[in-house]
């Protein structure tokens, strides 16, 4: 029983690990495009930072805005600000429930669900232990 319970974890930290990486990607993209400088250092950052529930809270990614203004226009840090709008957007409607998901072997519907549950009963720290219960629920 053991052994299922740590390969569920392991897995589950797998599709963490390659969600991050893809997004981290992708944060860095966008801002490599609007021609922002440090891009690579700020996409990565912004994207480990997304970990750490006080700097999601109080911050949202305020070091890249702040980069994006003292390097470009107000106008390149909206650009910078919908980018990661619609990244979040693929992040928490794609990548989770099928990277994540399929990790664990759970359905991706099931997936959905089970992350807007969390969120509603615990919030992030929900959201983040909901497709590990279910798998564990699961193999019960």
């Amino acid at each position: 029983m053991l052994e299922s319970v740590n390969k569920i974890i392991r897995g589950y930290l797998a599709g963490l690990l390659i969600e991050a990486a893809i997004v981290a990607v992708l944060n860095s993209v966008a801002l490599l495009a609007l021609g922002v400088e440090y891009a690579l250092l700020l996409g990565i950052t912004r994207r480990l930072a997304e970990y750490d529930p006080l700097y999601r809270r109080n911050i949202r990614g305020g070091h890249t805005y702040a980069g994006s203004l003292v390097t470009n226009s107000p106008l390149s840090a909206l650009w910078v600000l919908l980018l990661f709008l619609v990244i979040q957007f693929i992040d928490n409607h794609f990548l989770i429930p099928y990277i994540v998901a399929s990790k664990v072997r759970v359905n991706a519907l099931m997936a959905i669900v089970v992350v807007l549950i969390g969120n509603m009963l615990w919030g992030v720290a929900g959201m983040f232990l909901a497709i590990p219960i279910t798998a564990l629920i699961k193999w019960f």
